[in-house]
């Protein structure tokens, strides 16, 4: 696994009663790229420490570190793009996921057969696909975004 440098994140999630907040980000913030996303996130009942998800074939874990004054410290690591050895699916996904591994029949999985195989079939492991139009800004010497998120069809709208 690849660690990066633990990050601060605050983000809250809404539809109307964030607008008033997107709009002054608007207004006084400096607009940055707008970013068209694709993910698979996979959660488990009670696990709030780990953040699991897939984007472009690569699979990242985010480990909360800390709370703070409602700000979450997470610690982000790559575990690596598919295809990935049954080893390190094994060893870092299934505890990050907090449920116990089922038996494997390849050496290496591609997406595919991770997700079909290794996942879907878990009852205990949910998937939620995600669409995100992501919009950053640069506001008082911090990166910030808004972005419409779609998972598994509903509508959400978060800030960060």
């Amino acid at each position: 696994m690849t660690h990066r440098t633990p990050r601060y994140e605050f983000r809250i999630f809404g539809l109307k009663e964030i607008d008033v907040f997107i709009e002054s980000l608007k207004q006084q913030g400096e607009k940055g790229k707008v970013r068209q996303i694709s993910e698979i996130y996979l959660m488990t009942a009670g696990n709030s420490e780990n953040n699991i998800k897939i984007r472009n074939k690569l699979l990242d874990i985010k480990t909360l570190v800390r709370q703070e004054n409602g700000l979450e410290q997470w610690n982000p690591a790559e575990v690596g793009t598919f295809p990935l050895a049954k080893d390190k699916i094994k060893n870092e996904i299934f505890p990050a996921l907090g449920v116990e591994p089922p038996a494997f029949d390849r050496e290496v999985y591609t997406l595919k057969q991770f997700m079909q195989e290794l996942i879907l079939v878990d009852p205990d492991i949910k998937v939620a696909l995600t669409e995100k139009v992501r919009h950053a800004y640069d506001f008082a010497d911090c990166i910030c975004e808004y972005a419409d998120v779609q998972i598994n069809g509903a509508m959400l709208r978060t800030l960060a």
